[in-house]
């Protein structure tokens, strides 16, 4: 797992995870909707749940040269810990497990009074 901050934006900040067959494009599995650049909320929901979800194209090449379907998975948490906010992205296992296998954080820049 590869994590790029590609900025940060008012109160969110953007990230791009590069899974580990080289897709960057994920899957959140609450909204159901794909997307390279990843918008994590200061104020949102503390947890996301995502998955590589390469295109139909990429999918049909790790086919026809025989490898499995990438079944990759990460969680993003925003946590708080002495009253700043940090970023949590983890690899994952697959389920029932969800082992976490490597962990990367960033910090939110402090709000603006």
């Amino acid at each position: 797992m590869k994590v790029h901050l590609a900025g940060f934006t008012g109160n969110d900040a953007v990230l791009v995870i590069e899974c580990e067959c080289g897709n960057t494009r994920m899957l959140d599995e609450a909204g159901d909707f794909t997307a390279e650049n990843l918008y994590v909320y200061r104020h949102g929901v503390p947890i996301k749940n995502l998955r590589c979800c390469p295109t139909e194209r990429a999918r049909l090449e790790r086919f026809s040269r025989g490898e499995p379907e990438c079944r990759e998975r990460y969680r993003i948490k925003v946590l708080r810990e002495d009253g700043l906010l940090i970023i949590q992205m983890a690899h994952i296992s697959p389920r029932p497990r969800e082992n976490v296998i490597e962990v990367e954080t960033i910090q939110f820049p402090k709000e603006d009074a």
